[in-house]
């Protein structure tokens, strides 16, 4: 790992978009680069901004307290990291040091199974970012460059539902693409310079083409050599058995195609194909995703405004879970989960799904 001082200095890009979108492909050939460090996904930035991102001296006692709550954060596993060698890199840190570049130094104490060079770029790639909290990201890192890939959302809710994800509504998927896009959009304004938008659709149909133009916007060599890192499967699962590949991820090491474009057809049928494109078929619109239904029913456009309803109430608990501290959210979480009437209301009336394979 290069000198503390080169790690604060070494420029970091995001990798976002809703599940599903591409996102962890991307991650991966982003991985298999000489020249990018890039973490698996886990949600610890935004998980301790809240606790850390004032914090003017972070002496060593205030780094033990940040390793504890790093090691309570959620998927801390997946991200494969030697704790020895995470241990000394926190701790050689200065005191002045601020919490987006000690961020910089975990991610930077990832070890790839790929070889590496000189590390150029720090790599993240979260979903979560994809939400009202890209705000929270945008403001801990105002130069970042983001890349923002965007998928049809009813392919997305189709292969959520296909790899069994929780989020078992079209319904609620689509609420949250559209609301990630205008989230997101009123950052770019902002800096429209250090975004690369690219559909998902475009990338799968010309990936090298793409790829070398993301390496473009990232300033970093073009190595097309990444494109080989789907012979690495066996040496994924040893090196990150947090992560279920066979379950989740099924088409990552096969090569890249468009054959997932347009998966919704024979997926979403009826009322939840209706209820989706009255929610976000208008937004859609502007990225090219054209509608299949003209005029929706009176049953679908009652069901868009009640969704509409419960995606403001979800948006309201997800805020309240992000200011308790790492222990109380979790605490607070899990007593969520073991509660029947809880479970009954977010499983069985919030996420249910009539749709079948």
């Amino acid at each position: 790992m290069p000198a503390i001082t080169e790690v604060r200095n070494t420029p970091i890009f995001f990798i976002i978009g809703r599940p599903r979108s591409g996102t962890t492909l991307l991650r991966h050939l982003f991985d298999a680069h000489p020249n990018v460090n890039i973490p698996s996904e886990c949600n610890y930035i935004l998980a301790l901004s809240r606790k850390y991102k004032h914090t003017e001296k972070f002496d060593r006692k205030t780094l033990e307290k940040f390793l504890e709550d790093l090691k309570q954060t959620k998927s801390y596993d997946t991200l494969s990291m030697d704790d020895e060698l995470l241990k000394k890199n926190v701790f050689s840190v200065p005191e002045n040091i601020t919490y987006p570049e000690l961020c910089k130094i975990v991610h930077a104490s990832y070890a790839s199974i790929h070889d590496k060079k000189e590390m150029l770029l720090i790599g993240d790639k979260n979903p979560a970012y994809s939400s009202e909290n890209f705000t929270k990201v945008f403001s801990l890192f105002p130069d970042a460059k983001f890349i923002h890939l965007i998928r049809d959302y009813r392919d997305q809710a189709t292969s959520l539902l296909k790899a069994r994800f929780k989020s078992l509504s079209p319904a609620f998927i689509a609420l949250t693409w559209k609301g990630s896009l205008k989230t997101i959009n009123r950052c770019k304004q902002k800096s429209p310079e250090n975004f690369f938008t690219l559909r998902y659709e475009d990338f799968v149909r010309e990936p090298e083409k793409h790829f070398g133009e993301l390496c473009s916007f990232l300033q970093i060599p073009n190595d097309i050599g990444v494109f080989s890192f789907n012979v690495k499967k066996e040496k994924y699962i040893d090196h990150q058995p947090g992560i279920n590949y066979d379950m989740h991820h099924k088409s990552l090491f096969q090569p890249i195609d468009e054959k997932r474009v347009g998966i919704w057809k024979d997926f979403l049928k009826g009322n939840e194909l209706a209820v989706a494109e009255k929610i976000a078929g208008n937004v859609a619109l502007q990225y090219g995703y054209q509608k299949s239904i003209d005029k929706p029913t009176l049953r679908a456009t009652l069901s868009a405004f009640r969704w509409e309803f419960i995606y403001i109430l979800l948006k309201g608990l997800r805020s309240f879970i992000y200011i308790l501290t790492i222990k109380r959210r979790n605490y607070f979480v899990a007593g969520l989960k073991k509660n029947k009437m809880t479970n009954f209301v977010y499983y069985k009336i919030i996420f249910r799904s009539k749709t079948k394979e």
